[in-house]
């Protein structure tokens, strides 16, 4: 299925997520679209990516630019963002209004 344009109907789902694979999406901001196009208003759309340290644990290239970006691009749809860190990934769990 392709995570820029799936076939579920809007606002399928209480909540939608993304673990370690957004750095491999070619377009997150189609994707990112897409979750909350298919998340339930009160949902939680949950996005969880390495930071540069398990980038390089993983073997990918670091980008230090990648977790504001989609930070960035989350912002675009709610500014109810929650914010959580490990040694390796970062979390953003958003409600959708």
């Amino acid at each position: 299925m392709n995570a820029e344009k799936t076939t579920f109907e809007d606002e399928s789902f209480d909540a939608v997520f993304s673990y370690h694979s957004m750095h491999d999406m070619p377009n997150p901001d189609k994707v990112i679209m897409e979750m909350f196009r298919v998340c339930k208003k009160g949902g939680l759309v949950v996005i969880s990516d390495l930071n540069d340290k398990g980038r390089k644990a993983y073997g990918h290239e670091p980008e230090e630019r990648f977790l504001p970006n989609v930070e960035g691009l989350l912002r675009k749809y709610t500014k109810s963002i929650r914010r959580g860190k490990t040694d390796i990934n970062e979390t953003f769990v958003c409600e959708k209004k």
